[in-house]
């Protein structure tokens, strides 16, 4: 949990969408999609796999990439998932659903 802890907050910080906002990442746009698509379907992995506080985290990461393709991803994640974790993916959905980031 603690190494999951640490890639989820640096999942977080590389995919952000503010901070492809910024002349200095910005540099990079060729990049962009690249990390941020990544970034997202890694923390919903990690949303899935762990729970607490890692998930909390990895939830508002997801928030602060989001990725244009978020809800497909989600939605992908779905497939095969078991009834608890289709829930979660649920409550992650509609999380991103209200957040004010995108």
């Amino acid at each position: 949990p603690e190494i999951a802890l640490l890639l989820a907050r640096s999942l977080g910080d590389a995919g952000s969408a503010y901070a492809w906002r910024t002349p200095v990442v910005a540099r990079h746009r060729e990049e962009e999609d690249t990390v941020r698509s990544t970034a997202a379907r890694a923390l919903i992995t990690a949303y899935l796999s762990y729970d607490g506080e890692v998930r909390e985290l990895a939830a508002k990461a997801v928030l602060v990439v989001a990725h244009p393709q978020t809800p497909e991803l989600i939605r992908e994640a779905g497939a095969g998932a078991i009834a608890a974790e289709l829930e979660a993916l649920e409550r992650l959905a509609e999380r991103y659903s209200r957040s004010q980031v995108r």
